[in-house]
């Protein structure tokens, strides 16, 4: 029976000891002493296990043999032609055209038939004992030293559409802008509507630490995106990075200069974005997350958050008479250099880019 090296494995350190992680049975094994000679070994082409003496280094006592088979117990060697290296060879083949971490992760965040599952009442119980002892962090980024910016309450006015049904037909990604600026009104109705905490409606999970209701749905109610605003082009406001702040309903001006060509590049060297009158850079603070959903499988329902958010906030802009698109093409690091986030704590997740019509009198 000859053995090869999985391939849906990840090797690692962690407390001075030698890990290894299935990620599709989702199990992690710490891997006994000699382990890294035989993987590199059998890494060297496949092989049977009776040839384990011809090893360099192997030792007499069969211990280098004892390793080989833990080593295959826990699936760090698959036997060659069997299911899982059948699986295996599937895998790899369909996600080839990706790197290899973003296979592990999928199949490391599979919900499968032996995940343990905990019934609603318990979880909520369990959160409620877990904020008496780490308390769930804030809904809402605030910067208390900052110049706050006032933004107009929001009116009737200004809708230019606003059935719904004609508000989807007319949705569409437009890269091109007009000269005129958009107005503080437009900017402070889009935000509002877009981000501002909304009463919970009966039934829902309000009763949690840390829950928040907006426009668009979150997982278990946790809204980790922030929204941050490049402004260009916006009557009445000065160019530069600003926070909003949805409790206060107002822009917190970070006092971070940024020049058109910075935000272009930071946009990944996209000429188009150039022309919009203001981007809006969506965040993701990952704790609020993390303190309801300690599972990795959580990473995806940020980004489903944040497809959800940017939707509304197409849609919000198409009704006000906007052009507008989303992008997810951004040069994290340099994104976070203009908003001042850590990239750790606070993520860098898309941008819409957003502007008045092309071609037409604005406001008409």
């Amino acid at each position: 029976m000859n053995l090869r090296v999985s391939s849906c494995g990840l090797a690692f350190v962690r407390d001075e000891s030698l890990h290894w992680y299935d990620y599709l049975e989702q199990r992690t094994h710490i891997l006994s002493a000699g382990s890294e000679n035989v993987i590199r070994w059998f890494l060297a082409g496949d092989k049977c296990i009776d040839e384990i003496a011809e090893m360099p280094g192997s030792a007499a006592d069969g211990s280098t043999e004892r390793v080989a088979q833990r080593l295959l117990k826990q699936c760090v060697l698959i036997p060659v032609g069997s299911s899982r290296d059948v699986r295996e060879t599937e895998i790899c083949e369909s996600w080839e055209k990706w790197d290899m971490p973003t296979r592990a992760y999928h199949f490391s965040s599979r919900v499968t038939e032996e995940t343990p599952i905990i019934s609603a009442d318990d979880d909520d119980e369990h959160l409620a004992a877990k904020h008496l002892v780490y308390p769930a962090p804030r809904s809402f980024l605030q910067n208390p030293g900052c110049r706050q910016i006032r933004l107009p309450d929001v009116s009737v006015d200004g809708w230019r559409h606003r059935d719904l049904i004609d508000v989807l037909e007319r949705r569409r990604s437009r890269r091109s802008f007009g000269t005129s600026p958009v107005s503080l009104a437009d900017v402070g109705a889009l935000l509002h509507l877009a981000a501002s905490p909304q009463p919970a409606a009966d039934g829902e999970i309000a009763h949690l630490p840390g829950s928040v209701f907006r426009t668009s749905p979150s997982g278990g109610a946790r809204h980790p995106i922030e929204l941050y605003i490049y402004a260009k082009n916006i009557e009445g406001l000065e160019p530069g990075v600003y926070h909003y702040s949805p409790l206060a309903h107002c822009l917190e001006d970070l006092k971070r200069p940024t020049s058109t060509e910075q935000a272009i590049s930071a946009c990944l060297d996209q000429e188009w974005t150039g022309g919009a009158s203001f981007i809006i850079f969506y965040t993701g603070v990952i704790e609020r997350s993390q303190w309801k959903y300690p599972d990795s499988r959580a990473y995806r329902v940020l980004w489903m958050d944040l497809g959800h958010l940017s939707q509304t906030v197409y849609l919000l802009a198409t009704s006000r008479g906007l052009n507008i698109t989303f992008t997810g093409a951004l040069k994290d690091e340099s994104v976070e250099s203009i908003l001042g986030c850590d990239g750790n704590n606070e993520v860098i997740l898309g941008a819409s880019v957003v502007g008045s019509p092309q071609g037409e009198q604005y406001p008409a």
